[in-house]
């Protein structure tokens, strides 16, 4: 049994309440950092407004807030959960659908924590960002050319 100040503890206490504000305060420390999918990227940002960077407490349960306000998830499952001293790494799968078109997707994740004092002071969060962004396209195409020797084409 993992001590309740144990780092890969703390981080499975939290992702199993991210949103919940009793447990976030007890979690995080104030000047902790939550960088979701990536940082300062405006574009990405519109479509997914949790993506970011965000400080303390109040900025994880923001983020959380924005998150569930677009997408609910369906599932959460930590497949794997690992650390070394303070920095501890989470693998698993989300299952989410979008609230606006209902469109579900599913994705890989990855979480990285460092803790200190048995609070986080860092987390980032990965997951299938293309996959959820298209959770929430409604018309349209988009013209792709990726491969420098090849001919661009619509993803619909």
């Amino acid at each position: 049994m993992r001590s309740r100040k144990d780092p890969v503890d703390i981080l499975r206490r939290f992702l199993e309440n991210p949103a919940h504000p009793e447990a976030v305060h007890e979690l995080v420390a104030d000047d902790a950092v939550h960088l979701s999918i990536n940082d300062k990227n405006p574009d990405l940002e519109k479509v997914l407004p949790w993506a970011g960077r965000n400080h303390g407490p109040q900025g994880f349960l923001d983020a959380h807030s924005r998150m569930f306000r677009y997408i609910r998830n369906e599932e959460f499952v930590v497949e794997t959960i690992f650390g070394s001293g303070g920095n501890v790494a989470a693998f698993g799968t989300v299952k989410q659908c979008s609230n606006t078109l209902s469109k579900s997707t599913s994705s890989p994740f990855s979480v990285w924590a460092k803790v200190a004092a048995g609070k986080i002071v860092f987390l980032q969060y990965l997951e299938d960002s293309y996959a959820t962004a298209l959770s929430f396209k409604s018309e349209g195409f988009w013209t792709v050319h990726a491969d420098p020797e090849g001919k661009p084409y619509d993803v619909r």
